[in-house]
């Protein structure tokens, strides 16, 4: 203590003599010592800053040097890298991208933001698009992107917003600064601001008249009301249109948009250097060194129950959902442990299965809610459609049963301990082995380049393209973990969805627009659905998924031989029925030769041959191994001759559709959970059916699918669960959002003869019994013709052979038939329509669509449509929608209806009646005529070298190109080089050409305007009354129009009779 004592003492004598000293020290001293300071200080924040620049990039180097996982089939080059502000850049180099692809996702959210100004990051959003002090035109951004033959988009989450958009490369520099601007300097003025709330507002109203919105509107209801979860996000004029917003927004912007937070990620076929050079003004971003975002200290935010709640949907369907909140499982990505269950949960031999069996349900499906962008929680969420809601404490008996059957058999006991066993081993391993074949194979994994900047800003470089896909660290203790809170009942929710809602204490809550009511669960309920474990379990089974996994992963080759213990493929080669040979004009001497160039037969062969015709089919097929993907596309079309345009015979053969499905689902969901593609469609003169899956076990699948289309032994259960099912479909159609109905609907219904109404579809299906079915079905397949295709790893002779053995297995010994297909037949307008209609959904919004039918499709009007398609949806977009607020969705697109072409205007929102929004669209399309009119032809070529750019884009996967020559032969056309075709003819165009088309489709063209009111709009009037009240809007249009009904209209008209049917534009 003394010596301690002694040491202050001295110090403090130092002390007063240096004090002494600074007395007497000369000026020009303190100015030299203050230099020198000032030297030190300015010396140190350099080493300090050129220190963080080496960090950055020993970081950098590091990560790059860390590889990036990607597909075995990848060619693509990436290169990580970290800008100077801390925004970290992902630059991906693939040669095959004409379209270049760009996200930038940003480490906030709706979870920021004040309570009282719900949606205020939702609006940030939207304002982002419209315009930044350096680029202040608010559409200049968007009709840069369609001019250039791209989109664009965005989403806000709880912790991030999302931003991105694809253009053609030579606009990708252009395209990149405008939107590096979004983020330097963006204006955020009030005028935009009260146009972009009105657009939000729509997409509000929008939302939330749907049933999809209502179970996520209640798990914030019942959330902890200080938990930012439970807050109102999405916005709307309540909430956002206030005098002080735009300050708001300045304010939110600045303090959570920070460089930092940011992850950019940039694909094109450009150099990687190039694309270095582009991304240069991203570094003006401001890097306000924010902390980065979370809620791990607010806890959960459902409260624990367990609670049942009963709200009232828009559909007939009834609806039992079971909510799980679960811990977060976004830090756990790489065990797969949640995902392991829910596949677990959704095979069709488990829980599925036996509820179904009991009468207790007709489907099922399961999903994880709010798992992947907020890392605070999440929600397994299990759907059911029921025969009847007070069956829900045995589906949830059932349900917590299986859980405790999947921990008892997955799982040993050893006294105290529980550990994993062989067979949950097994089956983790089956599915990692599916996911790491989905993931190695994928030939585009870029495919959402929204999701790559997103993995790159939470997962890091290293996973940024294998996060979602593969299995990697097996966790049994995790997969137990959550499997207990599964059975925690506590943790559970339940709500149960009718159009009836029958309680004496509903609640509504204004701001979600739902009505609900919590339901008292008594005891003994509660008592047996814990019962678990003291009651007979029923006989669950573990799924078995070896069938279908492949083994055989080398691409084919013809150079080897066709080894089959089936009839010989090669008994008809001579046959003059055989219209390509098997000699084709490559010729080799030997093996080794043949296999050095059997490649070069792809491209003197790019295109589908047509190999077979028999007396009542004809085969077509392509050996596709460009994508180096060990896997098969196939497309199936049957035409029936003479089938009626019947309601009776639709509803039969949608029955067909559905039972098929269902027995197709039920006994091969081995072939599913290997990555096996099924899609199965009907029209009322043909089915179609395409599927895709790996071709070392494809014609496996084929086979055994095959049997659930001929040999129908009807089950009477699965029978009524398919009628029900399809009546739950067609009572769910009618309450799909109006902007789907009006189309899928309305339009078809009035256009397209033998097009029936969901309404009278199930009128019909009520008639029908067991016995109709089997007859019909008996007839199914007599006086048919039918065609395939098929495409990928396949050889000439695997075709050949797959061939016969459908013909004979689906079709018998057929006399040969003369066959004129008749697609549909579309109604001819004599005059200009406007046609309205009253929705039954309790909708404040009203749809218009608008379409213009230009008949028969040329070359040329073809080629003009191509140039012209960007620029007509984002001119429609900035006129309907940016400056006349009309609506959140407006659409313009050239659309074909059968064999005619023509073109869609959609517009959906409240600001207008129908009635008016009809004329805005005339305005804009004089509009529309006017600004293309203004045009430069520098202006044009650039519409054109777009379209052209486009075009030449490849399908990116065997599916989709598959798809692509398979729309071409099913639809009759087969116009298989229509894109070189098209291309050609866009090269002879001029203005003038543009002009003339315009001026001719649209003034010329029949129109017809469906309109379609929601019940809130109309305020309880029919629609004729509340036409009368309509009064026309100030327009320059003087398109005679009249209004009329779809009956009226049908009489003494004369049809379109379409034999073929036309691809998309």
């Amino acid at each position: 203590m003394e010596e301690e004592t002694q040491g202050l003492v001295e110090q403090k004598i130092k002390l007063n003599n240096a004090k002494g000293y600074k007395k007497i020290v000369s000026p020009i001293l303190n100015t030299i010592m203050l230099m020198i300071v000032f030297c030190l200080i300015a010396f140190m924040l350099s080493m300090m800053i050129q220190q963080q620049k080496l960090t950055q990039h020993n970081q950098t180097s590091m990560l790059q040097k860390q590889q990036i996982r990607k597909p075995s089939i990848d060619t693509n080059t990436y290169e990580y890298m970290t800008l100077e502000n801390g925004l970290s850049v992902l630059l991906i180099q693939n040669n095959d991208a004409i379209i270049s692809q760009v996200a930038l996702s940003v480490k906030a959210g709706s979870f920021q933001e004040p309570s009282d100004y719900g949606g205020l990051a939702h609006l940030l959003e939207h304002m982002l698009f419209v315009g930044s002090h350096t680029y202040p035109d608010p559409n200049y951004f968007n009709s840069l992107i369609y001019n250039n033959g791209g989109t664009n988009n965005a989403y806000t989450e709880n912790y991030e917003t999302n931003y991105y958009f694809t253009i053609q490369n030579s606009a990708l520099q252009q395209g990149l600064d405008v939107f590096s601007h979004f983020f330097i300097d963006p204006i955020l003025d009030q005028k935009m601001v009260e146009k972009e709330v009105n657009a939000v507002n729509n997409e509000y109203e929008i939302i939330t008249s749907s049933d999809d919105w209502k179970i996520e509107a209640l798990l914030k209801i019942i959330s902890q009301k200080s938990h930012p979860f439970s807050w109102f996000s999405i916005g709307n004029l309540n909430t956002l249109l206030k005098d002080e917003i735009s300050e708001l927004l300045k304010q939110f912007f600045n303090e959570v948009y920070s460089s930092n937070l940011m992850s950019l990620v940039v694909e094109s076929s450009l150099s990687i250097s190039e694309l270095k050079s582009y991304i240069k003004n991203f570094e003006k971003i401001k890097n306000n060194n924010l902390i980065e975002p979370t809620c791990e200290d607010l806890g959960y935010p459902i409260q624990y129950g367990p609670q049942v709640i009963s709200y009232k949907s828009n559909s007939d369907v009834k609806k039992v959902y079971m909510t799980h909140q679960l811990s977060d499982v976004q830090q756990q990505y790489k065990t797969k442990s949640i995902e392991f269950i829910v596949n677990l949960i959704s095979q069709s031999k488990g829980v599925k299965e036996y509820l179904i069996q009991n009468n207790l349900i007709i489907d099922m499906s399961s999903s994880v809610l709010f798992n992947d962008h907020n890392g605070c929680f999440s929600v397994l969420a299990l759907e059911f459609q029921v025969y009847d809601l007070n069956d829900y404490d045995k589906i949830i008996q059932t349900v917590f049963s299986y859980y405790f059957y999947l921990i008892q058999t997955l799982f040993d006991d050893k006294g105290d301990t529980l550990v994993d066993n062989a067979k949950i081993r097994s089956l983790y391993n089956d599915y990692k082995k599916i996911a790491t074949l989905k993931f190695d194979y994928n030939e585009n994994i870029i495919d959402d380049i929204q999701e790559i900047a997103h993995n790159l800003n939470f997962y890091g470089f290293h996973d940024v393209l294998s996060r979602k896909f593969l299995y990697e660290d097996y966790d049994p203790e995790l997969i137990y973990f959550y499997l207990t809170d599964l059975l925690d009942i506590d943790n559970l929710n339940v709500f149960l969805g009718d159009s009836q809602l029958n309680h004496p204490d509903v609640q509504y809550d204004k701001v979600n627009r739902i009505n609900y009511a919590f339901v008292d669960i008594p005891g003994s309920v509660i008592q047996k659905i814990q019962s678990y474990d003291e009651i007979e379990q029923p006989k669950f089974q573990l799924p078995s998924i070896h069938k279908y996994q492949p083994n055989d992963l080398n691409m084919k080759s013809f150079c080897k031989p066709y080894q089959s213990d089936k009839e010989d493929p090669y008994e008809d080669l001579q046959n003059e029925k055989m219209l390509i040979q098997r000699n084709s004009e490559m010729v080799f001497s030997n093996v080794e030769e043949c296999l050095q160039y059997e490649h070069q037969y792809e491209e003197l062969y790019p295109l589908p041959e047509y190999l077979l015709k028999s007396s009542i089919g004809k085969l077509w097929w392509k050996l596709d191994r460009s994508y180096k993907t060990p896997a098969i596309f196939m497309g199936m079309k049957i035409d029936k001759i003479n089938f009626q345009f019947t309601l009776r015979q639709q509803v039969l053969l949608k029955v067909f559709q559905s039972y098929t499905s269902t027995m197709i689902s039920q006994h091969l969901d081995a072939a599913f959970q290997n990555n096996y593609n099924f899609q199965f469609s009907s029209s009322p003169n043909h089915i179609i059916f395409n599927i895709y899956g790996w071709n070392d076990k494809f014609f496996e699948f084929i086979e055994d699918s095959l049997t659930f289309f001929t040999k129908q032994q009807i089950d009477q259960q699965v029978y009524d669960q398919t009628l029900k099912t399809l009546m739950n479909n067609l009572n769910e159609e009618l309450q799909t959002p109006l902007y789907q109905q009006i189309r899928n609907r309305f339009f078809f219904n009035t256009l397209i003869q033998g097009y029936y109404e969901p309404q009278q579809l199930l009128q019909e299906l009520k008639s029908i019994n067991i016995k109709d079915y089997e007859q019909f079905h008996s007839q199914l397949f007599k006086g048919t013709n039918f065609q395939l295709y098929l495409t990928g790893n396949v050889l000439r002779e695997e075709a050949l052979s797959l061939f016969k053995s459908i013909e004979k297995k689906l079709f018998g010994k057929q006399k040969h038939l003369d066959y004129n297909p008749i697609y549909s037949k579309i109604l001819k307008l004599s005059n200009n329509y406007i046609i309205p209609y009253a929705a039954e959904s309790d909708d404040i919004n009203g749809a218009t669509y608008n379409y213009y039918i230009f008949g028969n499709r040329n070359r040329k009007q073809f080629a003009i449509m191509n140039i012209l398609k960007g620029t007509f949806d984002s001119y429609a977009f900035n006129y309907l929608r940016t400056d006349l607020q009309l609506g959140y969705l407006v659409s313009a697109k050239f659309q074909p209806l059968e064999c005619l072409d023509g073109a869609a205007i959609l517009v959906q929102g409240s600001a207008k009646s129908p009635y008016q929004v009809n004329q805005h669209i005339e305005d804009f399309l004089q509009h529309f005529y006017e600004e293309i009119e203004k045009m430069t032809d520098f202006d044009i070529e650039e519409l054109k070298k777009a379209a052209i750019q486009q075009l030449r884009q490849k399908e990116k996967t065997l599916f989709e190109k598959g798809q692509t020559y398979w729309d071409h032969i099913s639809n009759n056309d087969y116009i298989f080089e229509e894109k070189e075709i098209t291309i050609d003819q866009i090269d002879l165009l001029k203005k003038e050409d543009l002009l003339t088309f315009l001026n001719s489709a649209f003034k010329k063209s029949s129109k017809i305007s469906i309109q379609l009111y929601g019940k809130h709009m109309l305020k309880g009037q029919p629609v004729e009354d509340f036409l009368k009240s309509q009064s026309p809007i100030n327009s320059f249009s003087n398109i005679e129009e009249k209004l009329s009904d779809k009956e009226k209209i049908k009489v003494g008209a004369m049809l379109y009779q379409c034999s073929f049917k036309l691809g998309q534009i």
